[in-house]
């Protein structure tokens, strides 16, 4: 009998007979029936009451989260939810994660850039499956007003975390990539989500850009040595760094390599509208060093990278790094 219980702890807490030691139990108990009354302002209320006298079970501060929650106030859901977090961890115990999932995805209501990339990258660190991958790449991706190529840069670390799950997600991966700038690259993105079964080559859209796609490889491949020595000539390392995405697109990840390394050593990596691509170069010398296994001198390349929204980029990589790393040798 609910009401007989509400009636039993509104006299214990009102009259002050509870030992002072128990009196924050009732007190939180008076926010759970507030809670269940659907009167979430009274239950923060009462639970804060609580939790200010000292009440620490019943994941109190979980419990606070989601009366903020359920007022729309996703700012002190997630302030509640780090306090979860920060008291289980204090307490040797693993915070739950779906916690993560739920501070990101408020994050996300607020559109509140810091939170969403701070909470997707916890999210990943704790739950590194695709699924949450794909939820932190997409949802920050969304958001960062990032250009193509800086959007590619994260396209890249979901393929690579197997976080590439929708017909849409394909169709902004090719559009980024570009059939006439990374064939090759479209080509294979293309080829994978075929045989998953994700598209279908029935689908005009993609059927015509493989099509166009496969038709350039040959035309863009035919001039790598060419392009490297007129590259390695140029004093500035722009033309450098341009090669080498070409490369890179095109798995010659040894060659990439090669030249970001001379792009960033010539310096001036300035783009025909003046803006400095260093930390692009330095991204994808990263991007290429992962595919040749060197982990930790591609984390030492993303180490440099300072713009706002590259560095973002290079966080996320850097903690598949970290994941990769923690891997027992095979």
């Amino acid at each position: 009998d609910v009401s007989f219980q509400r009636k039993g702890v509104n006299l214990i807490v009102d009259s002050n007979a509870a030992p002072a030691e128990l009196k924050s139990a009732y007190v939180f108990q008076q926010g759970v029936f507030a809670y269940g009354d659907k009167d979430y302002p009274g239950a923060e209320k009462k639970m804060l009451e609580a939790y200010n006298m000292g009440y620490r079970g019943s994941s109190v501060e979980v419990q606070i989260s989601n009366t903020y929650r359920l007022q729309n106030n996703f700012g002190e859901a997630i302030n509640w939810l780090r306090k979860a977090i920060d008291a289980t961890k204090a307490a040797g115990g693993v915070p739950e994660k779906q916690w993560y999932a739920q501070a990101a995805n408020y994050a996300a209501k607020m559109k509140d850039k810091n939170e969403i990339l701070f909470w997707g990258k916890e999210m990943i660190k704790v739950d590194p499956r695709p699924e949450t991958y794909h939820d932190a790449i997409f949802q920050y991706q969304s958001i960062a007003d990032l250009d193509n190529l800086e959007s590619l840069a994260m396209l890249r670390l979901a393929r690579k975390a197997k976080a590439i799950m929708f017909e849409h997600e394909y169709k902004q991966y090719v559009e980024y990539a570009d059939a006439r700038r990374y064939p090759a690259e479209v080509v294979a993105v293309l080829d994978e989500g075929f045989a998953k079964g994700t598209i279908s080559k029935s689908n005009m859209t993609f059927s015509e850009i493989y099509t166009s796609a496969k038709t350039r490889i040959p035309e863009l491949s035919g001039s790598w040595a060419a392009d490297e020595k007129a590259a390695l000539a140029d004093p500035k390392g722009y033309s450098a760094m341009l090669t080498g995405d070409a490369l890179l697109s095109f798995n010659q990840f040894d060659r990439a390599k090669a030249m970001y390394e001379a792009a960033v050593a010539k310096g001036s990596i300035v783009d025909r509208d003046g803006v400095n691509q260093t930390d692009r170069a330095l991204t994808n010398l990263a991007i290429a060093k992962i595919n040749l296994g060197d982990l930790a001198g591609a984390k030492a390349d993303l180490a440099k990278v300072s713009s706002p929204k590259r560095k973002g980029i290079a966080e996320y990589w850097t903690i598949f790094i970290d994941q990769q790393l923690a891997k027992p040798a095979a």
